[in-house]
């Protein structure tokens, strides 16, 4: 059974690894650097419970930063401590947008981003997303004025609705560290397999 091992858990990250063709097996080719899982981690107050093998053992035993997990366990991750950590989607988003806005206020970023124009924040994010995403890819599909949208293409049902959120958290805290002000990006539209961010400022 695809849930299976979520003990008695339930909600988003059992739907999610349910709604897969092979549950938490499934799209191995799809991989994310565990630095964003860690990130995670380390925000977090306690961690959550009854989670499946491959899970716990991500918790228990965290990665180098700069190894790759499997995308599916990320997200599943993300979908269980926002359930169980946070309790909604919201809280943890909002816990998720601090950790990026922070990361991006480091000195190893903040000057470099400042320096740079948004759009070509955006096209520097496609060009590099590779670096950091195995099994997806990253376009920016339009530019209109101070604004531009966004393209992720992945296999049907890879990223969680979490997941997606947090991806344009990720784009926003960026843009927000550049010159751009009043920066938003939202998820526009799910699609079977690929996505749609619209970013905005001014």
């Amino acid at each position: 059974m695809a849930g299976a091992g979520f003990g008695a858990m339930r909600g988003g990250s059992e739907a999610y690894v349910a709604s897969l063709p092979c549950g938490l097996d499934t799209y191995p080719e799809c991989q994310v650097k565990a630095g964003f899982y860690l990130q995670i981690l380390a925000a977090i107050p306690r961690p959550p419970e009854h989670l499946p093998p491959p899970l716990a053992d991500l918790v228990a035993n965290p990665r180098p930063i700069s190894s790759w997990i499997p995308e599916v366990h990320h997200q599943a991750l993300a979908e269980a401590i926002a359930e169980q950590v946070y309790g909604s989607p919201s809280v943890y988003l909002r816990v998720v947008r601090e950790g990026q806005r922070r990361l991006f206020a480091e000195r190893i970023y903040a000057p470099l981003l400042q320096l740079l124009s948004p759009e070509r924040l955006l096209r520097q994010a496609a060009k590099r997303w590779s670096n950091f995403h195995r099994g997806t890819t990253l376009t920016i599909a339009a530019e209109h004025g101070r604004g531009a949208t966004a393209l992720v293409s992945h296999p049907p049902g890879l990223f969680s609705p979490i997941g997606l959120e947090s991806l344009a958290l990720g784009f926003q805290a960026a843009l927000e560290a550049s010159s751009a002000k009043d920066a938003r990006v939202i998820v526009n539209a799910r699609g079977r397999d690929a996505t749609t961010f619209e970013a905005s400022w001014r």
